[in-house]
């Protein structure tokens, strides 16, 4: 199982500490600019459409770059009030959307250390980077002071190779492990070719073989297109297969853009490969949106593919919003068909969010149409947040509509995560009201997982309050997973609380060892029982991951 952090985009291109002399200080004063987009030059994020002032204070979301003699130190995501965002841009094919870039350079300029940030601070990827290449570093942790022992030595891909063009754009980039040896990234490609614009932002995407040679992906694309107005705004994305017929888009999906003058995207309309009227996973034709005066997205309708007012599947029509001084979300309301505020599937109609003086929401009330009060279906009405620990610990717990500790309809008071970046482990826990480890409806009171070089789960276990092996929902206390020298899943295996081989209710088997071909397709997949015995021909087997390409006439993922 990848772990979700794997599935960023793959050029988040990122700094920390240094292995290298440390510049000393330069003798200009750093300088900011704003723009509409961030392409990259050389490895590293640089402006692309560069905005006035008055127009970035209007536009929902911007990109700042901080640089001095020369050279980019950050590049942050923000909103028109200058702050950083607090999600994601809504409309873009970009894997830089939302956070904080921060480049450390050595001291002849020949490379440099580059971490990524999500809003609040947490470091989400670290990469070192020399003439061409980059190397993919874990977070450092508190006890360590070398840097080189941070590096990742995965069979997947830790390590990319880029080549220029003649203005120093990021030309072709191809993926390997850290043995230097070529890897695919998750669409099966070994890397890419790019045509950009004047700007410098990409406009054709070309896979690659591990050879440098064009090659289509695992899904068959072979050419991925983006278009863009003269402001560098997103208008649509399409790919095409080896026919030269519409395939599925990476992500990303097929729809056509509007927007305000200032570049606020003011409406979507879902389409399918053809391009005609289709809906998203939220089950919408299109949306329209309207802000303030300075980039807040104040309201936001759902339409069906005939431009009607429609319910998504969470029974919404739409939502609004509010915000602070620094453009971060005080509140939200889900709105009904009439557009005025409605309950959701939830039971909840409206939310109001407190932030720390860091800007991170810390808790979040719910609320009815008149600002009172309101508990949702589970009978909880407030929930309150907590990181320590530089984010590696965090807290969530549950209070009812007066107030007191409750228990939410999984009936568990709250939840602690701890992550040891040294040891790649993950460790979730259940407790109640007296903040002692409970069982959940699950009858799991804590989930350990262990992470590999590539950040994927390769054990996972459930234990109840003392900490013994619990039998979770599907039957197993425990799940051990192999990938292979390509970062394959080669097989897994679930076991009881006494570590013994048992059968996962749902999917039917104890384990499951896959095997590939030369070209790194699944030739065979074969199921055991408890008793490590064949349970059905390879050929009838159903694939429980379901490896099918997944419908994306309308969109890959739910609207953020």
């Amino acid at each position: 199982m990848k772990n979700p952090t794997e599935l960023m985009g793959i050029f988040l291109w990122v700094a920390f500490c240094t292995a290298w002399p440390v510049q000393v200080l330069a003798v200009t004063t750093p300088t900011t600019q704003v723009c509409a987009q961030a392409v990259e030059k050389a490895g590293v994020w640089t402006c692309a459409y560069p905005l006035k002032p008055e127009v970035a204070r209007k536009r929902h979301s911007s990109y700042r770059f901080t640089q001095q003699d020369g050279r980019v130190l950050k590049v942050e995501v923000i909103n028109g009030a200058g702050a950083l965002r607090e999600d994601t841009i809504p409309v873009s094919v970009s894997p830089l959307q939302s956070g904080v870039v921060e480049y450390q350079w050595s001291a002849d300029g020949k490379g440099f250390w580059a971490t990524s940030r999500r809003f609040g601070g947490t470091i989400q990827e670290r990469w070192k980077a020399g003439a061409g290449f980059r190397d993919k570093y874990h977070e450092l942790p508190a006890s360590e002071t070398d840097p080189e022992k941070a590096r990742v030595k995965g069979n997947g891909v830790c390590r990319e190779k880029w080549t220029v063009d003649a203005r120093g754009f990021v030309q072709t980039v191809r993926f390997y492990n850290w043995k230097d040896q070529p890897r695919k990234d998750l669409y099966g490609a070994h890397g890419y070719r790019y045509e950009r614009n004047a700007q410098g932002v990409i406009i054709t995407e070309v896979p690659l073989n591990k050879l440098g040679k064009p090659a289509a992906t695992e899904l068959g694309q072979v050419k991925f297109t983006y278009k863009y107005d003269a402001s560098g705004n997103l208008l649509s994305a399409a790919a095409e297969n080896k026919e030269g017929k519409p395939s599925y888009l990476k992500n990303f999906h097929y729809s056509k853009i509007t927007y305000d003058s200032v570049g606020n995207p003011l409406s979507e309309a879902f389409l399918d490969k053809e391009g005609k009227p289709a809906k998203n996973s939220m089950e919408i034709g299109m949306w329209k949106a309207t802000y303030d005066a300075t980039g807040n997205l104040v309201r936001k309708l759902y339409f069906d593919t005939g431009g009607k007012p429609m319910l998504d599947k969470e029974k919404s029509a739409g939502a609004s919003f509010t915000y602070d001084a620094n453009g971060r979300q005080t509140g939200s309301c889900t709105l009904g068909l009439d557009g005025k505020p409605s309950m959701d599937i939830n039971g909840v109609i409206c939310r109001k969010w407190i932030h720390d003086v860091k800007g991170v929401v810390t808790e979040a009330q719910f609320l009815d149409a008149q600002g009172k009060p309101l508990a949702r279906k589970d009978g909880i009405a407030r929930i309150k947040y907590k990181e320590t620990a530089g984010g590696q610990v965090s807290e969530e717990w549950y209070y009812d509509i007066a107030g007191k500790p409750a228990l939410d309809q999984e009936r568990i008071h709250g939840t602690i995560t701890t992550t040891d970046v040294g040891k790649h482990t993950l460790l979730m826990c259940n407790y109640g009201i007296d903040k002692k480890k409970k069982k959940g409806k699950d009858g799991v009171a804590c989930t350990r997982m262990t992470f590999n070089e590539d950040d994927d789960v390769v054990e996972e276990w459930t234990t109840d309050e003392k900490d013994a092996l619990v039998l979770n929902a599907d039957g197993v206390a425990g799940c051990v997973t192999k990938f292979d020298e390509f970062a394959r899943e080669v097989e897994h295996w679930y076991y009881g609380t006494q570590r013994e081989l048992v059968m996962h209710k749902e999917l039917e088997h104890a384990g499951m060892v896959s095997k590939y071909d030369a070209d790194g397709e699944i030739e065979d997949m074969i199921a055991y029982d408890a008793d490590r015995e064949p349970i059905k021909p390879p050929d009838a087997l159903e694939d429980p991951d379901d490896l099918n390409p997944p419908d994306w006439d309308g969109v890959n993922e739910p609207e953020p």
